[in-house]
């Protein structure tokens, strides 16, 4: 209905690596099985709706600990822990389910593929996964796989760091890949025409490989017929006008039970990580006043919304409401702002735990590596805020909870400071018709905090030495 035809999704990796910057909490988890079986589950439901799915990033990224935006990762598992843990889910996804397409890693796998390639600047290096043969003879052949195999974006340091995009492209496809993603950048009309100049490159490269019996055009041919294979299977062009089309859309997006399946998968999904001396649930009935520390406006909106929500469903009067808004003063206002804690009967804080990846700040191919690290830096001074907060909190003897989003492995900090702990994995918040705030995760937080319901979230990855 909307032309969206093909989703990168789902990621298949597993997540064995606490240190990964880039998968993380981007897996189904650590247990191969569990993985395997959620991704054919997200496979079947994309393309039950007509839209084709792609597993990835094979191998497997899940025990990296460079982000292949960044640099070029290496994974120096041997044969029998590749086919294990690394390719199982893929070949798991392969046998249950029909995945129109599977995308491969900027990934070096000695394992898999010990030979060496020349870089640009004339250097031997082990051949990334995506220019290694042996890896698409393992899916084509070993695997069974008949699908499309895509590239990883060739724009990615991994790829770019060491190849030009021209050769790039033509490695990808002597080497039986059907797609090269995002190899060249358009910005402005002028790259229009530089556009048309690098195809040509590709092409006359291309035929210089098969004059040279190195490459055969026959291997073009056989991708665009799996190409077409799959656009005839998947995409329809729409007999209606545009407009209709938005009309529709319009009357589908959030449709109340759409929005009421949203809301049961967070409700089943948030873990309660920690619950020191048992403090959660909270009694309603001894809440006077609640003090929030947030990041922003919009998290208060939604925090507040949630808290309201559930006194209302009980018939009683909302508690009052402080906060501390971290993103509305200067760094001495903030200190100032937590060193005095408002007098509260509960402390509500929020964290925002990503690893540092650029798949999770968006817009990879536009950002720097140092506008990077001045983000980091000011998530930083949030996180030290956060901790001179709690602090304040339990030399005051005032019940600390806090909400975090994103990965828990980076919640070691706050484990002998708050007392208890919730993971949403969820960081959606939108405006709800009334133009009011509303987070599906920040909704079943409170619920658990003031016992409405309990908590049902299963971690999916080990912490160890953490839980208390």
């Amino acid at each position: 209905m909307l032309g969206i035809n093909n989703n990168y999704a789902p990621v298949i990796d597993v997540n064995t690596n606490a240190d990964n910057p880039v998968i993380n909490t981007r897996s189904f988890g650590e247990n191969a099985q569990q993985v395997a079986e959620l991704g054919v589950a997200a496979v079947n439901g994309f393309q039950q709706q007509g839209i084709m799915a792609t597993l990835k990033h094979f191998p497997g990224h899940g025990d990296t600990h460079v982000d292949s935006h960044l640099g070029l990762p290496s994974v120096l598992h041997d044969l029998a822990t590749i086919e294990k843990k690394d390719i199982a889910p893929f070949q798991w996804a392969i046998k249950h389910s029909s995945p129109a397409m599977i995308m491969t890693a900027h990934i070096q796998y000695p394992a898999l593929d010990n030979t060496t390639v020349e870089n640009m600047f004339g250097e031997q290096i082990i051949r990334p996964n995506y220019v290694t043969k042996n890896i698409n003879k393992t899916l084509k052949k070993k695997m069974n796989f008949d699908g499309i195999i895509a590239t990883d974006a060739l724009d990615m340091a991994g790829i770019a760091h060491y190849f030009d995009e021209v050769t790039a492209v033509v490695e990808t496809f002597v080497l039986g890949a059907d797609l090269a993603v995002m190899p060249f950048k358009i910005r402005t009309k002028e790259d229009i025409g530089k556009f048309y100049l690098f195809i040509k490159s590709v092409a006359n490269m291309l035929q210089q490989k098969s004059d040279n019996n190195v490459f055969s055009l026959a291997e073009v041919t056989q991708s665009l017929a799996r190409i077409n294979r799959y656009k005839a299977k998947f995409i329809t062009l729409p007999k209606i006008s545009m407009a209709e089309q938005v009309a529709i859309a319009e009357q589908l997006i959030a449709k109340p039970q759409h929005l009421k399946l949203e809301q049961a998968l967070a409700d089943n999904a948030v873990v309660l990580l920690t619950n020191e001396r048992h403090k959660l649930p909270f009694d309603v009935l001894k809440m006077t006043r609640i003090h929030l520390f947030v990041l922003n406006w919009q998290e208060f909106g939604a925090l507040k919304h949630a808290i309201g929500s559930h006194w209302t469903s009980l018939g009683l009067t909302p508690p009052k409401i402080s906060a501390t808004v971290v993103a509305d003063a200067d760094a001495q206002a903030q200190i100032k702002q937590a060193e005095k804690l408002i007098k509260a009967d509960l402390l509500i804080a929020t964290i925002d735990t990503k690893i540092a990846s650029l798949v999770d700040i968006g817009g990879a191919e536009d950002r720097s590596t140092q506008a990077y690290l001045v983000s980091e830096q000011e998530k930083v001074s949030y996180q030290q805020l956060l901790t001179l907060q709690l602090n304040q909190a339990k030399q005051k003897k005032i019940t600390s909870v806090v909400v975090a989003k994103g990965s828990p492995y980076l919640l070691q900090p706050y484990l002998d400071k708050a007392d208890a702990i919730l993971v949403t994995f969820d960081d959606r918040i939108y405006q709800m018709a009334s133009n009011t705030p509303y987070s599906p995760g920040y909704h079943t937080s409170i619920s658990i905090v003031f016992g409405k319901q309990k908590p049902r979230g299963i971690l999916p990855v080990s912490l160890p030495l953490m839980i208390k």
